[in-house]
């Protein structure tokens, strides 16, 4: 098998869309197909400063990565592997190259993520990355890393996008020798209690669960790449109207989205201001 990093994400509510778009299901397919060909055209072309995934285009490029995304009604699975067998002796080198799937594949998502609330119908997604071992062919994906991100996919009550005890670790290391390297230049500062990150695409934070309690866990930031504070509070609006209804589950899961989404606001206000100050 070989190793690599494993996202499933999929839209909150699907299963009620079509009450609400009856007679108008073309709407829906149509802005899936937008979607997937969005991220199949860029895929496919070869300039690596395109609008979707911008900097790691170079990295998904790379002769030993393999990186797939692939469709199926509301779902999204992203895989990126290395093709060849990890070999490096030094466990910490180890650790921070397998965190730098986990860094790419977090940062492809929160784009995708976009792409699903960028215009009507809006849609919120809920998913987990992991990373393990994984076997392909052809189309076909099998493996620890799939197991584990689609068992957990649905735990988060909201729309949270986390990253499993399997990819944190290295998620973890890869962080810190870029601290290391780089120091504040990568734009590295601290709120609150929570631990330094590299930019803002990731949130260290206490995530509900299904069966109200909380874990603590690195969760992917919507707002990360919107710079401009209206855009932020339109994002956040956008979630809050596509999540309003009367069911009391579904208030709930739009409550702790919101909070969320609030405490995502802040770190990405100081995230803008720290790279203002430097000259970025």
């Amino acid at each position: 098998m070989q190793e690599g990093a494993f996202a499933v994400i999929d839209c909150l509510g699907f299963k009620g869309i079509w009450q609400r778009f009856k007679g108008k299901e073309n709407i829906i397919l149509d802005r899936l197909c937008e979607i997937s060909e969005t991220v199949k055209n860029e895929l496919d072309s070869e300039k690596y400063s395109g609008n979707l995934f911008g900097e790691y285009k170079s990295f998904i490029k790379q002769k030993d990565v393999d990186f797939q995304a692939r469709f199926f009604s509301d779902t999204v699975f992203i895989s990126l592997v290395y093709k060849n067998e990890l070999k490096e002796i030094d466990e910490n080198k180890l650790a921070i190259k397998k965190g730098q799937l986990i860094n790419a594949i977090s940062n492809i998502a929160v784009k995708i993520l976009e792409l699903f609330i960028k215009s009507e119908p809006y849609l919120t997604m809920r998913g987990c990355i992991s990373y393990g071992e994984i076997v392909y062919q052809r189309d076909f994906y099998a493996g620890p890393a799939i197991d584990i991100a689609a068992e957990y996919m649905d735990i988060a009550d909201g729309a949270f996008v986390w990253l499993h005890k399997s990819a944190e670790l290295y998620y973890e290391a890869y962080r810190a020798e870029n601290v290391r390297q780089n120091g504040h230049n990568i734009g590295v500062f601290k709120l609150d209690n929570l631990s330094p990150f590299l930019g803002c695409k990731s949130v260290n934070y206490s995530m509900p669960i299904k069966n109200r309690n909380n874990l603590q866990c690195y969760v992917l930031n919507p707002l990360a790449n919107f710079e401009n504070e209206e855009w932020r509070q339109e994002i956040i609006s956008i979630y809050k109207r596509s999540m309003e209804s009367n069911n009391i589950d579904v208030s709930l899961k739009q409550q702790n989205t919101l909070a969320f989404l609030n405490k995502c606001n802040e770190i990405t206000i100081n995230y803008y201001i720290n790279i203002t100050k430097m000259g970025w």
